[in-house]
């Protein structure tokens, strides 16, 4: 019981270290106004410096610049301490408000939603806004397919999709993007 015990004091202590700023200061908004996503423990933690933001083919100082300003917006967001709404357009921010009620995908591929093709051979075909799009329900949202569709979600709970896509376009668009 006691190294049960010692092990879950090191385990909090080791968590703690690791959701810090890089100041030492924890790496909570209610607490510390650095607080930023792109810190360690944070969920961007790892991709402000590694992500094309602006989709030019490089990233650069302007990518990273953009990615710290999008993480202090996504802490918060995460916190619920703003809304989704109050980030900067573009910032790649899960929406963790919650919604009023659950909402389910549309089964009817009638939908009004708009339609994402995806073709791995001509990915360039697909609008720049439209793969920032994938990109962030790549990595902040989730999808979720009813029979040959995929509806894609930018928010991990709740929310409504934002659009739909065959299935499989989905599966060729993972599969290109983890592509080298």
């Amino acid at each position: 019981m006691r190294r049960v015990l010692c092990l879950g004091v090191v385990l909090i202590w080791v968590g703690a270290l690791y959701a810090q700023d890089d100041r030492g200061v924890a790496n909570d908004p209610t607490v510390n106004e650095r607080a930023n996503a792109c810190f360690a423990g944070g969920s961007l933690a790892g991709k402000c410096h590694t992500t094309d933001a602006d989709f030019n083919g490089t990233v650069d100082a302007s990518d990273s610049a953009f990615m710290w300003r999008c993480g202090w917006y996504v802490i918060r967001v995460e916190h619920g301490l703003i809304l989704h709404a109050d980030a900067p357009e573009g910032c790649i921010t899960q929406q963790a408000e919650a919604p009023a009620e659950p909402l389910q995908a549309p089964t009817s591929t009638a939908s009004t939603l708009p339609q994402i093709a995806f073709d791995p051979q001509n990915p360039n075909a697909t609008p720049p806004q439209q793969l920032a799009l994938l990109e962030n329900v790549l990595f902040n949202g989730r999808i979720e397919v009813s029979g040959q569709w995929a509806f894609l979600y930018t928010s991990v709970i709740g929310g409504s999709p934002v659009a739909q896509m065959p299935a499989h376009a989905w599966d060729d668009f993972v599969a290109w993007y983890a592509s080298p």
